[in-house]
């Protein structure tokens, strides 16, 4: 339950900059490559945080029970049965 109202939280948090950022240049606050700028690192935000996980992060102990390196699928069928 916590990792869907995480990824939902984060959604809203991608959405909300993406339309802070849109509002800034219909309001001429910011010019075209300010907002490439503030569109290209939004992105970034996303997606790194998400690289770092996948790469660094690893259930230990389900990959122990399991004996050693398994696919994702295969901890989500050990989970539900």
């Amino acid at each position: 339950m916590e990792l869907y109202v995480g990824m939902v939280v984060a959604t809203l948090v991608f959405l909300a900059s993406l339309l802070s950022v849109e509002l800034g240049l219909a309001a001429a606050i910011i010019n075209q490559a300010q907002f490439s700028v503030l569109v290209a690192v939004v992105v970034v935000s996303a997606i790194l945080p998400t690289f770092v996980a996948q790469r660094f992060f690893h259930p230990h102990h389900a990959l122990e029970a399991m004996g050693g390196e398994v696919e994702a699928e295969a901890l989500i069928q050990s989970r539900t049965g």
